[in-house]
């Protein structure tokens, strides 16, 4: 069983703002790559490994779908989809 994991993406589809809520808590380090699945580019995130969300701006992003991956020591864990409107 995976100890880390992505819960929800609140708003989804999003605007301006998101909030991811996880668990990461037993890990060295953790970070989110949001990647535009339309032309590969990618924002990277630091995970506070004791807490459990982290909110991050999407207002300059481009409309479209995105990939939310959660990447803990070093290896991807799981993912969740993030619609831009």
């Amino acid at each position: 069983m995976n100890p880390y994991k992505l819960e929800s993406l609140i708003p989804n589809p999003a605007t301006t703002q998101v909030t991811e809520n996880y668990v990461a808590d037993d890990a060295n380090s953790a970070y989110l790559m949001v990647v535009n699945t339309n032309n590969g580019s990618s924002n990277n995130y630091i995970l506070d490994t004791t807490s459990y969300s982290i909110t991050f701006d999407v207002s300059g992003y481009t409309a479209g779908i995105y990939e939310v991956i959660l990447v803990a020591n070093g290896a991807t864990q799981t993912s969740q989809t993030l619609i831009k409107q």
